[in-house]
């Protein structure tokens, strides 16, 4: 069952729009797979715009910084399909598969085929979702559910679709890391609600502090306490979008203890206040 016309749903960095007509979708702040039936006019800033026609075998993927202006092809009523997803998540799941952050934003490719397997594949994920949604299930409204399902929304978009970082996919990942770094990741994980401090993530390892710094920098560029408090944002906007609960309720639970400085720390992430995100839910 599809929402009313201009009704939105969040669901852990996941931003669902249904239209109809001649209606506008906005910019994107992510990669933005798009399904519709009708033209859209694209391209980023500082290049030739061009156009492409999409339908229901074929979805866009409009990246960071790309403009769009979603144009019905006949004056029939038109639906469009928007899903919105936080470049941070993009990020996250490219290193999961690769053992390393992206050194550049990924930019995907336009065009989507939806008949062809791999394309097929994503839309039966997105399919899935909006179902589940849609059920009005409280199951289905847990954002420990939502999370793990749009990971493996844009987990199956790297795979399947061509992008900047495609040949670093193909190469496979890294050799998995060594014993005390997956322990180091495995109690921070744990352990993110609560106080984490250098000794503690090295004591779960079973190393020194210097000798687990140096193997968090040279396996995912951060130091062990930039990549707690990337993690801490990350879950933190992760439940500002799928939940109801007061921006300071969310980092609390999430164990941040100075809101002013949390506060500079997601801006800095994110290039937006936490206010700013909790007014799109």
């Amino acid at each position: 069952m599809s929402p009313p016309h201009g009704r939105a749903r969040v669901a852990d960095g996941l931003f669902v729009r249904r239209t109809r007509g001649r209606s506008c979708l906005r910019r994107p702040s992510a990669p933005c797979p798009r399904r519709s039936r009708g033209g859209v006019h694209t391209g980023p800033a500082a290049r030739r715009t061009r156009n492409a026609t999409l339908d229901t075998a074929t979805a866009g993927v409009v990246n960071p910084g790309d403009t769009q202006e979603p144009r019905p092809v006949r004056p029939t009523p038109t639906r469009f399909l928007a899903l919105r997803i936080d470049a941070a998540l993009v990020g996250q799941e490219y290193a999961a598969l690769t053992g390393r952050p992206p050194e550049s934003t990924v930019r995907f490719d336009f065009a989507l085929d939806l008949a062809k397997p791999k394309g097929r594949a994503v839309w039966l994920l997105v399919r899935s979702l909006l179902e589940q949604l849609d059920s009005g299930d409280p199951l289905f409204q847990r954002a420990e559910l939502q999370r793990g399902h749009v990971r493996r929304i844009v987990t199956a978009l790297l795979l399947a679709q061509p992008h900047s970082h495609t040949d670093e996919l193909r190469d496979g990942p890294r050799p998995g890391h060594p014993r005390p770094l997956r322990a180091a990741l495995a109690f921070i994980e744990a352990n993110l609600a609560g106080r984490i401090t250098l000794g503690d993530i090295a004591e779960a390892a079973g190393c020194a502090p210097r000798t687990i710094s140096s193997a968090l920098r040279d396996r995912l560029g951060l130091s062990p306490m930039a990549y707690v408090r990337n993690l801490r944002l990350d879950r933190i906007r992760q439940d500002i979008l799928a939940t109801t609960d007061n921006v300071g309720t969310v980092a609390y639970r999430w164990g941040v203890s100075h809101l002013g400085r949390f506060a500079d720390d997601y801006r800095g992430r994110f290039n937006e206040l936490p206010s700013g995100t909790a007014a799109r839910r």
